[in-house]
């Protein structure tokens, strides 16, 4: 079957020759860019094989049984009384690594807490804390955030028709003494969420090298990236570099990015992409691809979207000034989305005005020396993420190509750095 050449590497076949068995190889090797590219490369090595040899048959070696006599000089005796020793120590690692792992009683030995002991059992996705001392309240007449299960979400109260406050996410408040309200219908797809057919292409490659690398299943991407009006929806405001509805949000975090994606899929009842565990102080975040909540572009999505079958120097065109707000044309000023030609898919700005961020850790060998060809996200750890598509500080060439990657630290904003939506389904 093709799809079990995906994953199960190709066997050499008993009494064929060896020199044919590689020519088998070749056309059904599991890694595409080990296969043969055309029926002529099959036939000219057919031509080349050597005459029939019977030396050259290739038979699976024959496997040796141990006879009785070897059979009881290979036996050992168990040695109990050590093997009992050593995993009653592996027991007793055990248990001491769990108290400190999943208990406080680190902090009422060495830093003399006065908290009672307590477990905390293992976190899951649907249980993430929330940090009741944190909750929504407004300081000074402003609105200060809230911590949620997803992190830091805008509180956005408003009044009610009897003067109670409302929250515009039904997340992070107290619902003690309150009749629980009903579940948030899931809300449809919007039509600027445009549909990527699953499908093939040279990740990382344009015109030097046609060969495809990577299949990618099909998704959703928003024709236009997050407006300043989309983002204070739900959260405060960015230190934008202009202000202005229609105009890209930049300067956010990767990280703030993961906030929103979640707040806004709980908002329309979406099923989150984004699982937010804590580790210490630190924040462990992984991605469910599955789910239908709004999340980030991978890399290689974000790559294929804006290539768009073609092979364009940028997005669409290979003049960058048709497709793109940029240096030459709008230098250090951010422009209102969607005012430029599209790509073949119907996306805008995939090259210039802001930059946008994608899930992937960044890694600079990473698209020369991938592992996996199907649905690539990315390595699995690292300390920056991957940028992509270049902003109004970048001019024609390198930085605006759409083959450039760029990097940045998560946890901070950059100015002229975006990013556009993504779902599954």
């Amino acid at each position: 079957r093709p799809e079990r050449l995906l994953e199960v590497k190709f066997q050499y076949l008993h009494d064929v020759t060896n020199s044919f068995n590689k020519i088998l190889a070749m056309c059904l090797h599991r890694n595409i860019l080990h296969r043969a590219t055309s029926l002529q490369q099959v036939l000219d090595s057919l031509q080349k094989m050597p005459a029939y040899d019977e030396n050259d048959l290739w038979r699976e070696q024959e496997k040796h049984t141990l006879g009785m006599d070897e059979l009881e000089r290979e036996i050992i005796k168990p040695r109990l009384g050590v093997e009992w020793g050593f995993v009653a120590l592996v027991v007793v690692v055990l248990l001491l690594t769990a108290l400190f792992l999943f208990t406080n009683i680190f902090s009422i030995i060495f830093r003399r807490s006065d908290k009672p002991f307590t477990f905390s059992g293992f976190t899951s996705s649907d249980t993430l804390k929330t940090d009741t001392a944190q909750s929504n309240h407004r300081v000074g007449g402003e609105v200060s955030p809230s911590q949620t299960e997803y992190g830091m979400l805008k509180s956005a109260q408003r009044q009610s028709l009897q003067g109670q406050p409302l929250d515009r996410l039904n997340i992070g408040t107290s619902t003690a003494g309150k009749t629980a309200k009903p579940a948030v219908k899931q809300a449809p797809m919007p039509d600027y969420m445009v549909h990527i057919p699953a499908g093939s292409f040279g990740f990382g490659r344009l015109k030097e090298n046609l060969n495809h690398n990577v299949s990618q299943n099909g998704f959703y991407i928003s024709k236009y990236e997050l407006t300043q009006k989309e983002w204070v929806k739900y959260m405060k405001p960015a230190a934008v570099s202009l202000a202005g509805d229609n105009l890209p949000v930049e300067n956010i975090s990767w990280e703030s990015i993961i906030t929103y994606c979640n707040g806004r899929s709980k908002a329309e009842g979406l099923d989150p992409a984004y699982r937010i565990e804590f580790k210490g102080k630190e924040r462990i975040i992984s991605c469910n691809f599955n789910a239908n909540g709004w999340r980030l572009p991978t890399e290689a999505e974000w790559e294929m979207a804006a290539k768009a079958g073609a092979l364009f120097e940028y997005s669409g065109s290979d003049n960058h000034n048709d497709i793109s707000w940029n240096r030459d044309n709008s230098p250090a000023r951010i422009q209102p989305v969607g005012k430029k030609n599209a790509n073949t898919f119907g996306l805008f700005d995939m090259t210039g005005n802001v930059s946008e961020w994608c899930w992937d850790w960044y890694d600079a060998n990473y698209i020369r020396a991938q592992q996996r060809f199907i649905n690539p996200s990315g390595p699995d750890t690292g300390s920056q993420r991957v940028i992509r598509g270049g902003n109004v500080m970048n001019g024609e060439g390198r930085n605006l190509n759409i083959l450039y990657r760029d990097k940045g630290n998560p946890n901070r904003g950059i100015p002229y750095v975006g990013f556009r939506l993504v779902r599954s389904r």
